[in-house]
This record gives C-alpha cells, structure tokens and sequence, in this order.
C-alpha cells in the first residue's frame, strides 16, 4: 500500500518532516520541544488511524521516540519532575505496545531495535527517577513494572523496588525506629518473588537476591553488631578525650569490641563489617599511631566498600575517614619518595657541576646556529638539522630541536638520570632562544 493509500502512514511521513527539523543542530531546546510537540500529535493520528498492526507498531514507535526525547528535553529545561516522568512512561508506554504486537507483524530487526531502544529509554527513566524521594521513586517504578513485560528490565526494576525498601529500612533501623525498619523489610517479600521469576536467566541479578533476602530475613540480628561497635565507639570517646592518661587495657578492650562487631556482621552486612574495620583503622591511626595497621584495616574497609557496588558512600563519614587517611599516607609516602630523587638528583648535578658550567658559557657566549650545532655534537640524539641564519629556519630548527631533546621523551631507567638532567638544561636554553622568535611567522 502507498502512501497516498494509508492515511496512517501519510501521518507518519509528515510527523518524520517534523521530527527532522527538530533535530537540527544547534537549534534551541524550546523550538526543539515544539517540532517534537508537532511530530508527537502526527505520530499520534498515524497511530489512530492504522488500519492494520504492522502501521500501528510503526506508530507506536515514533510516538515513544518523541515522547523520549520530550522528557530528555525537560530534564535539559528543568521542568516539573512530573512532568517529565510522564514522559518517559508515556515513551514505554508506546515502547511496550510496539514490543509485544511487533512480534507478529515485525522483522527480528526490527524487534531487535525496538528492543534496544526500550531497554536505553527505561535506563535514562531510571537515572532520572533515581533524584526523586523514596515514595515517587517506588510510586513509579512500581506503575513501569504493571505496564511492561520485558523479562530482564521487570527484574531490574523489581530489584530495585527491594533496594529502595531495603535502604529504606535500614535507614530507619540507624535512627532508631525498629517498627518502621520491620515495616520496610515486609515490603521486599513480592518484588522479591517477582524478581526472581523474570529474572532467572540473569545471574547477577540472582545473586543480588540472594544476598538481599538473606539481609531482609536476618537483619535483625545485626543489632548485636550494632551494639558491640557503639559501646566501642562509646570507650573510644573517652580514651580520646582523656588527652593525659592512656588506658592501654581500655584500648585493647575497644579493638575487641570492634572485631565482635566485625565476627557478628561477617557474611550478613558487608557495611556494617567494614565500618568495624574502619574504627579498628581509626584506633591504630590516632591513638596507637601506628601507621602500617591503620593502613591495613582502613585498606580493608575499603576493599569491602568497593565489594558492596553499586551502592556507594561517599556521605558516610566512615568511608570518606578511610579515602581521607589513606589519601594522607599516600602523600606522605609520594613525598617522602620524592625527597629520596631530590637528593639522589642533587647528587647526580653535583657530579656534573663542571658540564652544566660549561653548557651555561657556551649558551650565554654562542649565537642560535652556534648552540644547535654544539649541542648536536656534543650530545648527539641520533637526529641531525641544517640550520641557516634567519629567523623562519632557526625558529622550526628550534621547535626540532626542542622536540629532539625534551625531557619528557627521556626514559630515565634506560638513559640515566645524567641524560634526563642534560636534556632539562638543553631544553631550558632552546626555549630561551626560541621565545624571541615566537612572534615571527613560520
């Protein structure tokens, strides 16, 4: 059927124009908007009028393409969170009907793209949705899940529904309100049922549940952790704050309290382990001051924290005192390091005081032609120049030159550390005599 024949597919011809034009480069997001606007209610029509499933899938397509793009255009405009939310599920939406009725009316190709396109879109809905509260983010996610029937993407979207009240609940649990906590954890039983049966051909995501139903049915018994590192944290104050006396029973007694938080958080929460570890790091770091076991455990922490990813801490003041500290022992290590070169390179200048001497004459007494020719001689790189007298030559014959010797190039374990300090001195005289003739044209 032509065109001229199907008034579906004349509607999506004159909404691809305008989807075109709003694809222009550089053009402004609110001109953009409205194109897409334009495009979206072609689209729309297209979809009405189909007069079979093949034109209407087709529809369907370009209609969540539009609205895809929409929602990316709010986010860029900092329109209402609701407003752009509605976007994108009216964008899966339209995905969705063209997924499941393209099956058989459609190309693998085609189901192949079409796929490809829903999996990328939910990502950007997803990404986005992340910013919201808790209650929009589950409200959401929990509409996209009703709606769609993409195996893989159900169970991303079900395991993220148990994280959230999972989060949730331990969150609630650190502040003290247990009921709350309970409630959270009640909530991870569906979508954990749910998750498990679309996602069974994912093993990631099995594992993840794994790890996640084991946390909601045994968290409980992570408040004797809990416990064990705040009486830690409770003795730990107090030896602190007691700056003319060291208890160094009491400090051993803290230590063991921190590895019977650790002993009872092992293989039940990762994080509550690793904050343990970090107090333990904390003990050796400010009241043993013993650096090489305060590097160890905060290592260790930190080991754990990067096992726990996705989730990530950089708003807990556990981990950011493990980056911190390590970060300050790796400065120091770096400048002490660099303290050691600095000698052994002072050395080394020593030993070739009467060369570098005589470089320095023979650059402060030698014209440009003169100094090139005397460095190539005399320090010989495997490249060689003509050089004549005006200053377009002489200025390429420096810029060679300086690439010839530039110290960047040089591999100090095979050259030596005399060759890399030569070149450093060539090259600080070629930039001398090359920075008068940067004006002058090549």
């Amino acid at each position: 059927m032509s065109s001229s024949d199907s008034p579906s597919i004349s509607f999506r011809e004159e909404g691809n124009k305008a989807y075109m034009s709003a694809s222009i480069q550089g053009l402004n997001p609110t001109i953009q908007a409205e194109r897409l606007k334009t495009a979206r209610n072609l689209y729309y029509r297209s979809y009405s009028v189909s007069a079979n499933e093949d034109e209407k899938c087709s529809a369907a397509k370009n209609l969540a393409i539009c609205e895809w793009r929409l929602g990316k255009i709010g986010i860029m405009r900092n329109e209402k969170t609701d407003s752009v939310l509605h976007q994108f599920k009216e964008a899966l939406k339209y995905y969705q009907y063209a997924y499941v009725k393209g099956r058989s009316s459609k190309t693998s190709m085609w189901m192949e793209d079409i796929t490809s396109k829903y999996e990328e879109c939910f990502r950007d809905f997803d990404e986005y949705l992340n910013e919201s509260s808790f209650e929009t983010r589950i409200r959401h996610l929990s509409q996209i899940a009703d709606l769609m029937s993409i195996s893989n993407i159900l169970a991303t979207i079900y395991l993220e529904i148990i994280q959230h009240h999972f989060h949730e609940g331990i969150n609630a649990w650190q502040k003290g309100n247990e009921l709350i906590c309970q409630q959270h954890m009640a909530q991870c039983h569906f979508p954990l049922h749910e998750a498990r049966k679309h996602g069974q051909s994912l093993k990631e995501v099995q594992k993840e549940l794994d790890v996640l139903e084991n946390d909601v049915h045994m968290y409980l018994s992570m408040t004797e952790s809990l416990k064990a590192r705040n009486t830690g944290d409770g003795l730990l104050r107090r030896v602190t704050e007691d700056f003319e006396t060291l208890d160094i029973n009491l400090v051993w007694d803290i230590i063991d309290w921190y590895r019977q938080s650790i002993l009872l958080a092992k293989e039940l929460d990762v994080e509550q382990e690793a904050i343990a570890l970090s107090r333990i790091g904390r003990v050796y770091a400010k009241v043993l001051k013993f650096k090489p076991q305060a590097k160890e455990y905060f290592r260790r922490a930190l080991q754990l924290a990067a096992a726990m990813k996705p989730r990530v801490f950089v708003h807990c003041d556990w981990y950011n005192e493990c980056v911190e500290t390590m970060k300050k022992y790796q400065e120091e290590t770096i400048s002490h390091e660099q303290e050691v070169k600095d000698k052994e390179r002072q050395k080394v200048k020593e030993e070739m005081k009467d060369e570098l001497l005589e470089m320095e004459k023979k650059n402060s007494g030698m014209t440009n032609v003169q100094f090139l020719r005397y460095i190539y001689e005399k320090y010989p790189t495997g490249n060689t120049m003509k050089v004549e007298e005006n200053s377009e030559s002489m200025k390429k014959a420096l810029l060679k030159a300086i690439l010839h010797y530039h110290p960047d190039k040089v591999n100090t374990e095979e050259k030596g550390l005399k060759w890399k300090i030569l070149t450093e001195e060539i090259t600080k005289y070629l930039n001398a005599r090359y920075e008068p003739l940067k004006s002058t044209t090549v």
